[in-house]
C-alpha cells in the first residue's frame, strides 16, 4: 500500500490542483499542497479514453465563517477519501484492465490533493474557533464504507472477477461522497467547504458515469 508520503514526495499528473494563500493555519499546510498540487494545467485521460480536466476547490486563505456541518463534512469526507485510497490501490497487481489501472491511480491521486485542502481548512477552523458558529462537529463515519469482508474478498479475486467487485466498490463510494457534499451544500457555511463540495460532486457524478461505462465493457 502506498502511503501519503510516497504522493506528497513527487508531482501527480492527475491531481486536482489548488492555490492557497495566507492566514496562519494554511501557513502550516501549504507546504504539504504545494508538495501535492504541482501540475495545473495538465489535462488527464479518461480510462475510456476520453480527455478530462481535473480540477479543485481554491482556498482563498481568508478567515470566514464556519459551522459544525463544515466540520462534520471535512471529518466526514476525509475518512470517505481515505477509504478510496485504500480501495482504489487494491487494483495493483490484481486486474489487468488498463482501464481499472488507470482510473484506480488517477481516483488514488485526486483524493490526496482533496485531503491537502481539506487539511488545510480543518487547520483554519481550529486556529480561528472565534469564527466557529456551531457547537461539536457531529461524530460521524464513512457512508457505505466498504466492510472487512468485501476487502478481503476484494483481495484474493484476480481478473475479471475482482474488476467487477472492484466497480461496484468504487461507484458506491462515490455515490456516498456525492451524499456527504450534499449536506455540506444543504448545511456547510464556510465558502471554501462549500466551493469544494461542488466540485467534489461534479467529480464524483463524472466518476460514476465512467464506472458505469467500464462495467459494460468489461
Amino acid at each position: 500500500m502506498w502511503s501519503s508520503s510516497d504522493w506528497l514526495s513527487k508531482p501527480t499528473p492527475g491531481a486536482r490542483r489548488g492555490r492557497v494563500a495566507g492566514g496562519i493555519a494554511v501557513a502550516l499546510t501549504c507546504l504539504i499542497v504545494s508538495m501535492t498540487l504541482t501540475s495545473c494545467g495538465s489535462r488527464v485521460p479518461d480510462p475510456a479514453g476520453d480527455p478530462e480536466q481535473i480540477d479543485t476547490a481554491v482556498v482563498t486563505g481568508e478567515p470566514a465563517g464556519h459551522n459544525a456541518d463544515d466540520i462534520a463534512f471535512a471529518n466526514s469526507m476525509m475518512a470517505l477519501h481515505q477509504h478510496g485510497i485504500e480501495v482504489s490501490e487494491l487494483a495493483s497487481g490484481r486486474t489487468t484492465n488498463p482501464n481499472v489501472v488507470a482510473f484506480a491511480s488517477r481516483t488514488a491521486a485526486a483524493l490526496h490533493a482533496d485531503m491537502a485542502t481539506l487539511t488545510v481548512l480543518s487547520v483554519q477552523w481550529k486556529e480561528n474557533p472565534q469564527l466557529r458558529v456551531g457547537g461539536d462537529a457531529h461524530d460521524t463515519t464513512p457512508r457505505d464504507k466498504i466492510d472487512d469482508t468485501m476487502i478481503g474478498t476484494l483481495k484474493v479475486l484476480r481478473g475479471n472477477e475482482f474488476d467487477a467487485l472492484w466497480l461496484h466498490s468504487m461507484a458506491g463510494l462515490c455515490q456516498a461522497a456525492i451524499e456527504v457534499a450534499n449536506d455540506e451544500l444543504a448545511n456547510g457555511s464556510n465558502v471554501d467547504g462549500i466551493a469544494l463540495a461542488r466540485q467534489i460532486i461534479d467529480q464524483e457524478r463524472t466518476d460514476v458515469t465512467q464506472l458505469d461505462r467500464m462495467l459494460l465493457q468489461r
